[in-house]
């Protein structure tokens, strides 16, 4: 389809409306003048009748355009239509030579039913004129459609201005936060709502981008240390065999990749998991504290567990894996010499650990926005607070019930 300018397309619109409405009173108005000459006649009619009517109907003489017939001596083109023809109401016919008359029978005492026929074919005004009235209504046509596009014209170019001061606008704005406040300064409405979704797409790139950036950074620095933990573990096994701490070593870094891997296949997918399968807390967390518990005894941290067995959530196992060794790791990397308690509660996990003196936000960057946006994939809410030189860590997950 051909795009046109949103002038052209107004002004037509415009000059359509105006021609439709204009015919529209123009018709009304030929309608309505036939009505009037034909009541107007009718009066005349019905006057007449009444004088023939009267007790003396020789004291006043009809004009000549007036004939009273008997019934039984009415022409027969108008007795024709006498059949459906009442008393004391008029109707009008064009007879047989073309003339047009108005018929009206009236009931008189001395002769009986009469038919009072009255020929206006000299007396119309409108119907001669019909022709001169039609060139009329043309030419004011004509001038209406003149003036509707001229104000059309002045209309659009003003709203197309502002149209092109707007996209002025939008290509200048810095962030969509500017969009917003020029669409608060709009007077127009449907202005205010292209600009509200501008800034919405613009917003949503900007998160989707921000997403990107920080998926690529996690990945970047999740693979990073356990390549170089992994490479370093197979140096020394490729030495000497026996080497329990490069093999433990070596397996905290394939699982470490293996749970990378899988975050950033969360991450880069729409997919939604499965919460209709409960799943056991315990296991998850003995199996991922087994794994870092050397980690934190290096660090002089103790791991206490006080979880009970028949603590559980909905969730796939990878998705809760991944968020729990994020969270335990970075209490392990982060806090100071002490105990790492991981706690449950009905529906909550708390990992508190104790705070590193000078590391307020408990060493979380951009790995607890990784962690988040994990976490609400399966229902969970993930809030790290600091007090009292204690680090705290809040999973709560929205409870599920079993299926019966």
């Amino acid at each position: 389809m051909r795009a046109r300018s949103i002038t052209s397309l107004l002004t037509r619109q415009w000059m359509f409306f105006a021609t439709c409405v204009g015919l529209l009173f123009a018709a009304a108005g030929l309608l309505l003048l036939f009505l009037l000459e034909d009541s107007f006649i009718d009066r005349q009619l019905q006057a007449a009748a009444r004088t023939v009517a009267s007790a003396s109907p020789g004291l006043t003489r009809l004009p000549v355009e007036y004939s009273v017939y008997p019934i039984a001596e009415v022409p027969p083109d108008i007795h024709a239509r006498l059949r459906s023809a009442r008393a004391g109401e008029p109707f009008e016919m064009r007879r047989a030579d073309r003339r047009h008359v108005h018929v009206l029978l009236v009931d008189t005492p001395r002769s009986g039913r009469l038919a009072v026929v009255y020929d206006v074919t000299d007396q119309l005004t409108v119907s001669p004129r019909l022709g001169s009235g039609l060139i009329l209504v043309l030419g004011l046509t004509l001038a209406t459609l003149l003036a509707a596009a001229a104000l059309a014209r002045a209309f659009v170019a003003r709203v197309t201005r502002q149209a092109e001061q707007l996209a002025h606008s939008i290509r200048g704005s810095p962030d969509p936060k500017s969009l917003r406040e020029l669409a608060r300064d709009q007077q127009v409405l449907e202005f205010q709502h292209l600009l509200g979704l501008h800034a919405d797409i613009w917003e949503a790139q900007l998160s989707a981008v921000e997403d990107e950036r920080q998926t690529l950074a996690y990945l970047g620095h999740e693979l990073r240390t356990p390549l170089q933990s992994a490479q370093t573990s197979l140096a020394l096994l490729s030495r000497q065999r026996s080497d329990a701490a490069a093999f433990d070593r070596l397996e905290r870094a394939v699982s470490r990749l293996t749970r990378a891997s899988g975050a950033a296949l969360w991450l880069a997918t729409e997919r939604q998991p499965d919460l209709s399968v409960s799943t056991p807390l315990l296991p998850i967390i003995h199996r991922v504290a087994a794994e870092l518990s050397p980690l934190a005894e290096r660090a002089g941290q103790v791991i206490e567990i006080d979880v009970p067995a028949t603590a559980s959530f909905h969730g796939p196992v990878e998705i809760s894996e991944t968020i729990l060794a994020n969270l335990l790791l970075n209490a392990i990397q982060h806090g100071s010499p002490g105990s790492i308690i991981v706690r449950a509660e009905a529906d909550a996990l708390v990992i508190t650990n104790p705070d590193l003196h000078g590391s307020p936000s408990g060493g979380f960057g951009f790995g607890l926005e990784i962690v988040r946006r994990l976490a609400e994939r399966i229902g969970w809410t993930v809030q790290v607070s600091t007090l009292a030189g204690s680090a705290s860590t809040r999973c709560t997950w929205i409870p599920v019930a079993d299926e019966p």
